[in-house]
């Protein structure tokens, strides 16, 4: 006779599935966030337009302490390299 799971034991058998896929979808998404963020970073390197729309608009946008704490180095970088290459265009901080 097959051993038959009791209902807690299949509510419990779903959490643990639903619980897998929701990793597997954070993973993916985490996957893709790198993925383009490596594109942009390298878009921002080489396109001095794209480059000031970002500062721009970081300049208009309300960052987290952290957030802005991580991306500082990154972005002092774009400004000395915009700034160093059009001295008379000034660009939002």
């Amino acid at each position: 006779m097959a051993n038959r799971k009791s209902p807690a034991e299949q509510i419990e058998a779903a959490r643990q599935m639903l619980a897998r896929a929701q990793a597997r979808q954070r993973a993916t998404d985490t996957r893709q966030k790198i993925v383009l963020g490596g594109l942009l970073i390298s878009w921002l390197r080489d396109d001095e337009r794209v480059k000031r729309a970002l500062l721009n608009r970081i300049g208009e946008t309300h960052l987290r302490e952290q957030d802005a704490d991580v991306l500082a180095g990154f972005l002092n970088e774009l400004r000395g390299s915009v700034q160093g290459a059009h001295p008379s265009e000034q660009v939002q901080q």
